[in-house]
């Protein structure tokens, strides 16, 4: 569904953004961006608990806009210390049909940008989830896969391993 006026960002540089974010900027600086892009801030009022092993953060961020080819998407930035803790993209899809026609061609975009900055992604699956993990000296960076009975999910992970853990939250251990 196309929401007139919504902004639209492609996928390539929605990636960019938050990989360019990251442990390289403060939390202001990501929000001015966002602005100057007119994305559409949203209010989450009934945020998922947040699970075992997860950072305490002092504020969370959210916009929304559409990919370039019209798929909603959002940002979920944690903010800790007035630094990024980690900024989450957000991809979802309906099925028309029993059909999902987007995620994996998606997914076959942004893999390729994950895999230029930090080598091959280690796979692990973890509940319904399947997750290439990547990490550098100062980032990790998740790309998962999520099936619900009538809609998929894309997510793109990239936080500050330092900010993540000095705000108690626990790191997924692999070896990469």
């Amino acid at each position: 569904m196309t929401v007139s006026g919504m902004a639209r960002l492609s996928l390539v540089d929605a990636v960019h953004l938050i990989l360019q974010a990251a442990a390289h900027e403060p939390a202001a600086a990501f929000l001015a961006r966002c602005a100057e892009m007119r994305l559409e801030r949203a209010d989450i009022d009934d945020r998922d608990v947040d699970p075992p092993g997860f950072p305490q953060y002092d504020a969370s961020h959210t916009f929304i806009f559409q990919t370039d080819d019209e798929a909603p998407a959002s940002f979920d930035l944690l903010e800790y210390r007035h630094g990024i803790i980690q900024v989450r993209l957000a991809v979802h899809y309906r099925s028309l049909f029993g059909f999902f026609s987007k995620r994996e061609a998606h997914a076959s975009v942004v893999l390729p940008l994950l895999v230029s900055r930090y080598g091959p992604g280690a796979p692990i699956k973890q509940g319904q989830a399947d997750l290439l993990i990547f990490a550098d000296e100062k980032t990790d960076a998740y790309l998962s896969r999520v099936s619900a009975t009538r809609s998929q999910s894309l997510f793109v992970n990239v936080g500050d391993r330092k900010l993540w853990r000095l705000a108690g939250g626990q790191v997924l251990s692999v070896d990469l």
